[in-house]
């Protein structure tokens, strides 16, 4: 019994270590790997320990010495430790042109993951390509060393072009830098024989020497076996960074999840104890292989997921059962005072507002009095007589989170002059203002087309989700301050521009504590008339946490809501709608059917009468938990 006792406080305090650790940011610096546990320990190859046929890396900046690992909601972050450095770049190959060397980095860093902890099931890491791994050969030996059975093989690849390349056959420094994954449930490493099939390749855009080192955002899938991976709407988010003697690298488990539960397997799960090795694979030692003896790791009994309610598809017909809060007039051209500087346009003059907030997240739609509203074209320049278009806007909602019109800042006002919702209300007019602490916006700039031809710029110049507090701006006097609570860049494409769906970190707060590494979930989709947006409310909890010591966004919250847009159209119109509330989880619900699975398939039936066994395959459109009553 006391064994026992002891096996449980050690799996408790275990399950401590892994899920305690939530600040690892990819910046080179391994300090805040410094309290976590050491996943397992490498051996130091030396040349002429293994076998030729083993191939074994034996060179120091390619040979593993330790791995950590860390799940913090939905993400693995991992680091792998290196005998020796500089680990990049490796300068695997040297490349003689004309008697001159010239060094090219190139090399593929993975963690192979067992995710039942079975080594009898999966790629046992004893074998590659039909001959021991390092890892076999020492446990052909007896050492204390033991495999995994892969089920995926996770990697961090990307390969240079060397400066002769680069000067005389007009190449870039970076040919490739990808985060990869693969199911090798089905390789049999000892025979080299059974496939393995791509769960997706997720490339970083426009990579060059600084990216190579560092980089962390959300990007899309461009290549899987799984095609549902490659056609969905999300980007996944991924990183890593160099220090000197390690790779720290990190990637959402989303598309990995996905892929199995395709193939009908739940993998990745709360609580599952999962076994890791690392592996590298490069040019150097004549494509040397290092393969680590395992280690395991229970994941965070919570590991929160993006949601799904809405699919910021550019489709609003998933809002269809949710209440609209505010509606607001058609400005009409001549109505306003100029003073006001009220938006007239339909494309940016806001008609009604909804929102749902579940306590984790916040998702609001604003609709216009007319479309399309994206590209905006907001500004119309003159290049030597010819108009080129060029987009700009800031799109919000403004909450008041004690639903308190007396504190914060007052929606009638903004810079010391009436908004539009103020000027009716000093009318009479039946609208009112809110007592707004929080600014959400989401906000995107492009370049014209002429200025991307003849000045190089890139067609997109910025799309960012913020918030400000605004808790002590006035708008009558425009005096007091406002701060940044956060800053969340996605990566910059057509695509993304108007439809985005994915992790990203903060990039920029007043609070630097909020700028802790950890990825949040940020999404929007344009329609023809409106802008739909989903935000995590994580680090907004954090920061008036921090400020205030009371926790908002509570069940049961009743929060005050308005629309807000400026644009340059209209010389900088502002638009400001009347108030809205917004219920936190209980007010707003949308009514959810529930999934019925009315066809399903039986096989491999075994009527044992002591044990009786059966397949029941469904299909169901979404990954989600499910329940099977019999």
């Amino acid at each position: 019994m006391k064994k026992i006792v002891q096996l449980m406080l050690m799996a408790l305090l275990f399950s401590f270590f892994t899920n305690t650790f939530a600040q690892i940011m990819m910046d080179k610096d391994d300090a805040d790997w410094a309290d976590v546990p050491i996943l397992f320990e490498a051996p130091d190859n030396l040349d002429g320990v293994f076998p030729t046929e083993v191939g074994a890396v034996v060179t120091d900046i390619v040979d593993i010495k330790e791995a950590k690992v860390v799940v913090v909601d939905n993400v693995m972050f991992g680091l792998l430790r290196f005998w020796g450095g500089p680990a990049w770049p490796n300068n695997a190959y040297q490349n003689d042109h004309d008697g001159t060397i010239y060094p090219e980095s190139r090399g593929y860093y993975h963690f192979l993951i067992d995710v039942d902890n079975d080594v009898t099931t999966g790629w046992k890491t004893s074998w590659y390509e039909a001959h021991y791994t390092p890892v076999g050969y020492l446990e052909s030996l007896g050492q204390d060393v033991a495999p995994i059975g892969a089920e995926i093989m996770q990697e961090w690849g990307a390969r240079t072009n060397d400066k002769w390349k680069q000067l005389n056959d007009s190449v870039a420094y970076a040919r490739g830098l990808d985060h990869w994954a693969a199911d090798y449930s089905e390789y049999d490493g000892q025979t080299d024989l059974g496939d393995d099939y791509e769960i997706f390749n997720i490339s970083v855009p426009d990579p060059d020497s600084a990216k190579i080192v560092n980089w962390e955002g959300a990007a899309k899938v461009n290549s899987s076996d799984d095609e549902s991976l490659v056609s969905d709407y999300y980007s996944y988010w991924i990183g890593h960074a160099w220090g000197n003697d390690f790779l720290e690298f990190g990637f959402e488990l989303t598309p990995l999840q996905k892929y199995f539960a395709n193939k009908g397997m739940s993998v990745l799960n709360p609580g599952d104890v999962i076994a890791i090795c690392g592996m590298t694979e490069t040019p150097i030692d004549d494509w040397g292989v290092d393969m680590t003896t395992r280690g395991e790791y229970t994941l965070p009994n919570e590991m929160p997921k993006r949601p799904e309610d809405i699919v910021f598809d550019g489709d609003d017909s998933d809002w269809a059962s949710l209440p609209v809060l505010l509606e607001a007039p058609d400005n009409l051209d001549g109505v306003f005072p100029t003073e006001v500087g009220a938006v007239v346009s339909d494309r940016v003059d806001i008609k009604e507002v909804k929102a749902k907030m579940d306590g984790d997240n916040i998702f609001w739609l604003l609709r216009m009095w007319g479309g399309p509203c994206w590209p905006n074209d907001a500004y119309q320049n003159d290049h030597d007589g010819t108009v080129y278009p060029e987009s700009r806007g800031y799109y919000h909602v403004l909450l008041d989170i004690d639903n308190d019109v007396s504190t914060g800042w007052m929606s009638s006002w903004y810079e010391a002059h009436y908004t539009p919702v103020g000027y009716l209300e000093s009318l009479g007019q039946d609208v009112a203002a809110i007592g707004t602490e929080v600014m959400l916006e989401w906000g995107g700039r492009t370049n014209d087309a002429w200025k991307v031809e003849n000045e190089g710029a890139a067609p997109f110049r910025g799309l960012d989700y913020w918030a400000a507090d605004y808790s002590e701006y006035n708008g009558q006097t425009d005096l007091g301050d406002d701060y940044e609570i956060f800053n969340y860049s996605a990566v910059l494409d057509s695509t993304n521009m108007v439809r985005h769906n994915g992790l990203l970190t903060n990039n920029s707060s007043d609070d630097a504590s909020t700028m802790d590494g950890n990825p949040d979930w940020m999404a929007h989709a344009w329609g023809n008339d409106f802008i739909e947006v989903g935000m995590s409310l994580r680090t907004l909890k954090m920061y008036f946490k921090n400020k205030t010591g009371v926790d908002y966004f509570n069940s049961g919250d009743v929060i005050g809501i308005c629309g807000m847009n400026e644009t340059p159209i209209d010389d900088w119109g502002v638009d400001m709608t009347t108030r809205g509330e917004l219920s936190v989880i209980t007010g707003v619900n949308e009514g959810r059917n529930q999934l019925m699975v009315d066809k399903f398939e039986l096989s491999n039936n075994y009527p044992n009468p002591f044990n009786p066994t059966t397949n029941i395959n469904f299909t169901i459109p979404k990954l989600t938990k499910v329940s099977v009553v019999i």
